[in-house]
């Protein structure tokens, strides 16, 4: 969150993270950061989709287990039906906003 913070020292980010997961977020403490607890990521994402202009930032982990995971299976696999199905559905929910999909936020810097 630091990166994304020093990056873009404008900012406020609205962080969504699943209830099980939000003990990742204890030692956070900006006041420009919205941590959001989601129990219901249907409803969640669906919220979001409602905030027309705002740019959005998805960070999820590649699809393959971890050990398969290395650069030339990545390029040369393609995605498998859930994820495909998975892209499609966050690019039509998020169609009114500047969105950008990546592995981690390494990719953005």
């Amino acid at each position: 969150m630091r990166i994304l913070l020093e990056r873009f020292p404008g900012a406020r980010l609205r962080v969504l993270i699943a209830c099980d997961r939000l003990w990742e977020t204890g030692d956070w403490s900006d006041p420009r950061v919205d941590v959001i607890s989601v129990a219901s990521w249907t409803r969640a994402l669906l919220n979001e989709a409602l905030r027309v202009r705002e740019p959005v930032i998805v960070v999820q982990f590649a699809p393959w287990p971890l050990e398969d995971r290395w650069r030339q299976q990545i390029f040369k696999t393609p995605l498998p039906p859930r994820s495909r199905a998975l892209h499609a559905g966050l690019a039509a929910l998020f169609a009114l906003r500047p969105r950008i999909v990546c592995r981690h936020l390494g990719d953005l810097l």
